[in-house]
């Protein structure tokens, strides 16, 4: 449920709601009656499929640290080696 905690300041794309009527929004979003919106989709290579509004962390649940490359390979671009627990995936 997106509410704008700061009218005024932020654009209201993503929190388009007021914070006095956040009681009517979590009912409405019990009863099944609410906008699901996605900025952001991601497809594994075991062909999980992760969808977020604002970002996505691919990694694992421990703190083990994991290598991968990370680039435009099929494209032709740069590939780099890296190693680290994870990776977030913002959209802007």
């Amino acid at each position: 449920v997106g509410i704008d905690t700061d009218p005024g300041r932020n654009p209201g794309v993503l929190v388009r709601h007021r914070p006095r009527d956040a009681a009517e929004l979590l009912a409405s979003a019990r009863g099944g009656r609410a906008d699901e919106l996605t900025m952001v989709e991601a497809v594994a290579d075991d062909t999980q499929r992760l969808v977020a509004l604002n970002e996505i962390y691919l990694g694992t649940a421990s703190h083990q640290t994991a290598r991968y490359r990370l680039g435009l390979d099929e494209y032709g671009g740069a590939v780099e080696p890296q190693a680290s627990s994870g990776v977030l995936v913002g959209t802007g």
